[in-house]
């Protein structure tokens, strides 16, 4: 029982007296300030008004009890006021003045309201009078109302208008009653009315709460007797309806009534009062009637042309709170807001006889009617002038063509693709760009739909709401692999091994790649294999793994058939599955791959650009159908043959070809039994939504109310709502129920098992942003809780999602908890962009985050911009961190963080701060100091400045061996082994790096241990080892299969290869690194690139294959220029410029040579000898004809020559040397031939390289 209606009318009604009089005594109510109040918190849109709503109800719940229980009763509400009656059979005119007092007494308790959009100050004015109260039952044909009037009411709202702020006014017809109360203390105001001061010495007399059962519906629509909800946001039409009074009223407000029922509206009150006889219809509360906007005109029209009230009608639409307001004891189910308020407005401002529009409702059905315009009218309560419209006439053309375009070509282009990949190996990409609801998945289903028994289809979607790491291809896979979220991890990693040793059935499996990529799949889905060394493998190389997984298990099931990857809203994918992707895409050079994406316009196009995605690449702009292409999308669906030409007009008017408007237009029409048998429009043509958004609240009102809070908590979980989730939210009957009429009611389709999605976005946003805050607020809470109980063996997984939830529902510590959790998890898996997204929802939420927490914030973001190189942002936050350091530990760390970043961009000003640091070091604790030892020491050796770096790691080393850091410890020992490599004791650096290798073991740090095996074999390499080089560089690679470490298998096989080259096994050389450079072409790695390429060109070089020389060193010079890294380039200068040399191309030669001398004085000054022996050559031979300047360029050799040191240099001069004298000094030739023979055999012994021998036959032959 909601009480909507005063008991004095059921009980008269039931005595079958349907209107009469009473005497007794009336209050009017106006709050103050509400006003001002609403107008403010509008300004924050339907949380504003929510919280007005709020507010109303805790000042109208005791306000209504002191009422009823002084024996009064509240005959009318009017948004921020109300109206009492106290008949005076029951109740004294004490009553009624107590009652008054104790509503003062409570606007002075709580009549400042704090909100989170300000405070404000609320005060009441209250009115008082006596007299006759006239009371009315208004019978319409299928409901009924009733209203209150007379001179008290009316005498009682002209007292309130002498009141200030907090006071009691009363008439002179009041204060008779009073004359005799000696008690009662007042005083005159002005003529006629009086200020109450105070009553002496009365008891409070109050009366037991009455309680009455009665059959609503005689006057209220079951929707809103049966409503279980308070209140929702809703836009709707405002129509206030201003009459003359007169004999014949009660005819009028009949047909009013029975008017507002047939065109769909709420008749909300009668009321006279302040503005006179008015009636109050909502059009769009509490259901949404198909096209209500075109109803609520029509029905106004209706009421204008009624004959003798002198009627004049407001009218306006926009978002108001739509519910019930006042308290238990007494409530009415209404509309408040700005848009309510502005209706009364321009129903004041309105001539007679006339309807005035505001501009809001004008725009929405101004294609229906025409309408007239009263410019900048100043209306009260509101500031700058505004436009008026008024209804003229109803319109009859309603078409609009929208531009032209075809589905058919669109169709045909697609399957083209798909027929290719199913013929032959073949690669392509369709882009399918559109608006909203123009038709992009429709098309691609109406494409693929031949297509599922030949072709592998793979769906990748992205929720609008949680755009997390990877997430699209985590649903996939998990599809694929049938893992099931209601299992636990244990079941899950068993069925994921059980589906994954399949793949080892398809023809092209290579089982160890499989037995490589399993534990990389099984992470992307969040599963472990037992005994896995991912935990401690580094998140980079981890990522990097997991994309070439998922790569090549796309590539392997795309050998076996063709595969369509379809991507849906490609504007809402992450970054990091976009990577995925694109890499995958182009590993499938050589089977047979067709991927159609869908997208939304996007004018800058960060994420939807895919033309470089494939060289076979279609983008395919999606337009609106046209007229005549709805008639036949019309006639296909209808399955006729012949549609009427103005249900095409009407249908095409309304949706303007919009195919997802169109679809949903037509499914409504044909469930509310909208068409003749001939498929013409019935003729009254109400049935017409005129919004998509219509159609949708027109559903949602259709459902029942268990089914329409299932759909609201769905939508709380997103456009993709997991079942474990959604049946542990407080649901009323069966969930499968649900889901299964969710889909008979083209809600919602099942993705799998485990999960459902709206059918559109639109739907779900409708559906969510019905809800109150409050609710919403509450249903967040509830989702975040169950998934911490759900989601408990992988919370950090899911802190993302439980944190949105959290703030959501406003839970802003429990928010940044989970934040903080989910930037944990995402930077150690090196998901750098939603560790940037949790760290700014941190930030966001500062004022409820420690400082400690704010530095750790502060000083991730900078380590994650410094790995994504943007070194500015990286120094910007490190700064940041600085500013709220709370020791001078802190401080340094993140001063050596910005040094880091200056050792790449500012030499100089990273020795500054190294100074600056080292001058607190007394001050600092010792792992601080270890890390300014280890961090300087790197950069004085990569400075060769040896001497000094080795002084300072020692000292690092002491301060390390006093901490518990044994990773500092054995990096700075790693470190030293490379100093010595640097200064030759490479049997020494041996000795340190295996005793750095027991330690690697004894912590277990496996992936360690692959490094310093390569660091070995590297020192035996220096050795002219060449076996225990090549034994080191193969334990290098079998410890990297073994921990799955592909950079390090990478440069295993890099190394074996060079070395290979220097014994002659030119073939075995190039097998190890065809296929790595193959892969990395693939996934366009040029960094990796440059240094393949001089590899195999040294190769090809060393071998005499000059043509494939040429080539690959002249794409490392590419690679080189593209990524601005030119350490490479000397040195394949040098070998491109001995290969010109050899060929007597000696101008060509020279210019390699000369930029290979600019570049190497910069970046390897290793190289810089040999390109100056070479270019002595070179330029000795471009003057064969002449000989004294050919002896001047001998003389300069020998100069330089004398400050030779290095043997195998020594030898290499020795033998340019006696190529010249050769030339012009047979003598000279002879002793310095011989000398270069002995030399060469002396360095041979030392280092055994096919390419001495080389030499020394060169030498012999000349």
């Amino acid at each position: 029982m909601k009480n909507l209606v005063p008991e004095l009318i059921y009980d008269e009604m039931k005595c079958n007296r349907y209107s009469g009089v009473l005497c007794g005594y009336t209050m009017f109510a106006d709050i103050s300030g509400f006003t001002l109040m609403t107008e403010q918190l509008m300004l924050n849109g339907s949380e504003g008004a929510e919280i007005l709503s709020i507010i109303l109800n805790k000042i109208f719940d005791p306000s209504i009890k002191f009422i009823y229980q002084k024996k009064g009763f509240i005959s009318n509400f009017a948004g921020d006021a109300f109206t009492a009656v106290f008949d005076e059979r029951e109740a004294s005119v004490i009553n009624i003045l107590q009652s008054a007092k104790e509503i003062i007494a409570l606007f002075e308790s709580i009549g400042r309201q704090k909100t989170r959009f300000g405070e404000f100050d609320l005060k009441i004015k209250i009115g008082l009078s006596y007299g006759d109260i006239n009371w009315g039952i208004i019978s319409g044909d299928t409901i009924k109302s009733y209203y209150f009037k007379g001179d008290a009411i009316n005498n009682c709202i002209e007292a309130e208008q002498h009141c200030m702020p907090n006071d009691i006014c009363f008439d002179d017809v009041f204060l008779s009653k009073i004359a005799n109360q000696s008690n009662v203390d007042y005083q005159r105001i002005s003529k006629g009315y009086y200020l109450l001061n105070k009553i002496n010495d009365v008891s409070n007399i109050r009366y037991p709460l009455l309680s009455f059962n009665e059959e609503e519906t005689i006057f209220f629509p079951s929707s809103i007797v049966n409503l279980t909800i308070q209140g929702e946001f809703r836009k709707v039409v405002s129509c206030f309806i201003s009459f003359d009074e007169n004999d014949n009223i009660d005819d009028f407000l009949k047909v009013v009534l029975d008017l507002s029922i047939k065109y769909g509206g709420y008749f909300n009150k009668i009321d006279f009062g302040d503005k006179g006889g008015i009636v109050v219809v909502i059009f769009g509360a509490p259901e949404s009637k198909p096209q209500f906007l075109k109803k609520a005109v029509m029905f106004s029209s209706k009421v204008i042309k009624l004959p003798q009230t002198n009627s004049k009608i407001g009218m306006s639409y926009g978002v108001a709170y739509a519910g019930f307001v006042g308290s238990n004891i007494r409530q009415e189910y209404t509309a408040l807001g700005v848009s309510v308020n502005f209706a009364a407005r321009l129903m004041t401002s309105a001539t007679s006889g006339k309807i005035a529009l505001g501009e809001s409702i004008n725009n929405e059905i101004r294609h229906l009617f025409e309408t007239s315009v009263q410019e900048n009218v100043i209306i009260k309560g509101f500031t700058n002038p505004i436009n008026i419209y008024s209804i003229e006439k109803s319109k009859n053309n309603l078409v609009n063509q929208a531009p032209f375009t075809s589905r058919t070509h669109e169709i045909k282009l697609i399957k083209n693709y798909i027929d290719q990949s199913n013929s032959a190996n073949f690669q392509g990409v369709v882009h399918i760009k559109g608006e909203l609801g123009i038709g992009k998945s429709r098309l691609v289903d109406e494409c693929i739909i031949d297509y599922k028994k030949s072709v592998e289809i793979l769906t990748f979607v992205s929720d609008e709401l949680f755009r997390s790491s990877l997430n699209p291809i985590k649903r996939v896979l998990c599809d694929y692999f049938n893992i099931n979220t209601n299992n636990n991890a244990f079941q899950n990693t068993k069925i994921f091994q059980e589906n994954y040793n399949k793949l080892y059935m398809i023809q092209n499996a290579n089982p160890e790649e499989l037995d490589q990529h399993i534990e990389f799949i099984a992470n992307i889905m969040d599963l472990h294999i037992p005994d896995s060394i991912l935990p401690s493998m580094d998140p980079k190389i981890r990522f990097e793994n997991m994309m070439y997984s998922f790569e090549y298990f796309i590539y392997l099931i795309s050998t076996e058939r063709p595969v369509i990857l379809r991507i849906e809203d490609l504007q809402w994918f992450d970054a990091d599955s976009i990577k995925f992707l694109k890499h995958a895409i182009n590993s499938c050079n050589d089977s047979s791959l067709i991927v159609i994406i869908t997208s939304r316009i996007d004018e800058d196009e960060v994420f939807t650009n895919t033309s470089e995605w494939c060289n076979n690449h279609e983008l395919i702009d999606l337009k609106a159908f046209t007229l005549k292409e709805t008639e036949l999308f019309l006639k296909n669906t209808l399955g006729c043959l012949e549609l009427p030409t103005s249900t095409r007009d009407t249908i095409y008017a309304i949706t303007e070809g919009s195919p997802f408007y169109l679809e949903q237009l037509i499914i409504y029409l044909m469930e509310t039994g909208a068409f003749e048998d001939d498929l013409t429009l019935k003729s009254d043509n109400l049935n017409l939504p005129n919004s998509i958004d219509s159609i949708f609240l027109s559903r949602i009102d259709q459902l029942s109310n268990y089914i329409k809070s299932f759909v609201k908590k769905a939508s709380i979980l997103g456009t993709i709502f997991p079942i474990e989730i959604i049946s542990r939210m407080r649901i009323d009957g069966s969930v499968n129920d649900y889901l299964i009429k969710g889909i008979d009611e083209n809600i919602w389709v099942s993705m799998d098992k485990f999960k459902y999605m709206f059918r559109h976005t639109l739907f779900r946003n409708t559906v969510y942003e019905l809800q109150l805050k409050s609710e919403i607020r509450e249903l967040h809470k509830l989702a975040a809780r169950e998934m911490i109980t759900v989601y408990k063996e992988y919370l950090d997984n899911k802190a993302s999602i439980i944190a949105f939830h959290m703030e959501k529902a406003q839970q802003y510590n429990e928010a940044v908890k989970y934040y903080v959790m989910a930037s944990n998890y995402n930077f150690s898996n090196y998901r750098l962009d939603d560790c940037i997204n949790n760290l700014d929802k941190i930030t966001e939420l500062k004022s409820y985050v420690t400082k400690q927490e704010m530095y750790e914030v502060f000083e991730k973001y900078a380590e994650i911009y410094y790995l994504k190189v943007d070194y500015e942002k990286s120094i910007i936050y490190c700064k940041k961190a600085l500013e709220i350091c709370e020791s001078k530990n802190q401080s340094v760390k993140i001063n050596l963080k910005i040094v880091r970043v200056y050792n790449v961009t500012n030499h100089d000003k990273s020795i500054e701060m190294y100074e600056e640091i080292e001058s607190l070091l007394d001050e600092l604790d010792d792992d601080v100091k270890a890390e300014f030892a280890l961090s300087r020491g790197i950069i004085l050796l990569h400075s060769a400045e040896y001497d000094q770096a080795d002084i300072l790691l020692d000292r690092g080393l002491t301060w390390a061996e006093k901490t518990s850091d044994i990773q500092m410890r054995t990096s700075i020992y790693n470190y030293k082994a490379y100093i010595l490599v640097a200064r030759g004791k490479y049997n020494e650096a041996i000795k340190m790096y295996k005793e750095i290798l027991l330690t690697k073991n004894e912590i277990k740090d496996y992936y360690g241990l692959t490094n310093i095996f390569l660091h070995i074999g590297i020192a035996y390499y220096y050795l002219n080892d060449y076996q225990n080089c090549i034994k080191y560089y193969k334990k290098t690679l079998e410890n990297a299969i073994k921990l799955h470490d592909r950079r390090s298998q990478d440069a295993a096989k890099i190394n074996l290869a060079n070395v290979l080259k220097d014994i002659g096994q030119y073939e075995k050389a190039t097998s190890y690194l065809l296929p790595i450079l193959e892969h990395r072409k693939k996934n366009n790695d040029g960094f990796v690139l440059i240094y393949i390429y001089n590899n195999l060109g040294a190769i090809y070089k060393a071998s005499g294959d000059y043509i494939n020389a040429i080539n690959a060193l002249e794409h490392s010079n590419k690679f080189g220029v593209e990524y601005d890294h030119y350490k490479a380039t000397p040195e394949n200068n040098l070998l491109l410029a001995g290969i010109y040399d050899d060929q007597n191309r000696l101008e060509e030669a020279i210019e390699k040579i000369e930029e290979g001398l600019n570049l190497a004085e910069k970046h390897d000054v290793s190289q810089l000898s040999l390109l100056k022996l070479i270019e002595y050559r070179v330029k000795f031979k471009l003057l064969s004809d002449q000989q004294v300047n050919q002896q001047k360029i001998i003389d300069s050799l020998i100069d330089y020559g004398e400050h030779i040191t290095d043997s195998v240099l020594k030898a290499y001069y020795l033998k340019e040397l006696a190529f010249m004298y050769k030339v012009i000094n047979k003598k000279a030739f002879r002793v310095t031939k011989e000398k270069v023979i002995r030399l060469l055999e002396e360095v041979y012994r030392t280092i055994p390289k096919k390419e001495i021998i080389d030499n020394i036959n060169e030498v012999s032959n000349l």
